[in-house]
């Protein structure tokens, strides 16, 4: 019977992956909402663009302060206004 190797708890890591979470949820919800309210569901968008939305979005917000979002449910247009200054 072998031993199963345990990986040491690290906290760092652990943190990371939650935020690394939080970011893919929060982004999924804002594009669902960007998709709705652009009439986007309507046009058939194929899953291709929606999984960049997506990826684009969680990156925007990983480069954002925490505080920002990690804890609230910022819209699609505060989110655009702040990674793409007019």
């Amino acid at each position: 019977m072998t031993a199963m190797k345990l990986h040491p708890y690290n906290p760092q890591i652990a943190k990371d992956r939650f935020v690394e979470r939080q970011a893919d949820k929060h982004a999924r919800r804002l594009v669902r909402m960007a998709q709705g309210t652009m009439g986007l569901e309507a046009q058939g968008v194929d899953k291709d663009f929606l999984h960049e939305m997506v990826e684009r979005t969680r990156r925007q917000l990983l480069e954002m302060p925490r505080k920002k979002w990690l804890y609230s449910t910022p819209s699609p247009a505060k989110l655009r206004s702040r990674t793409h200054p007019a």
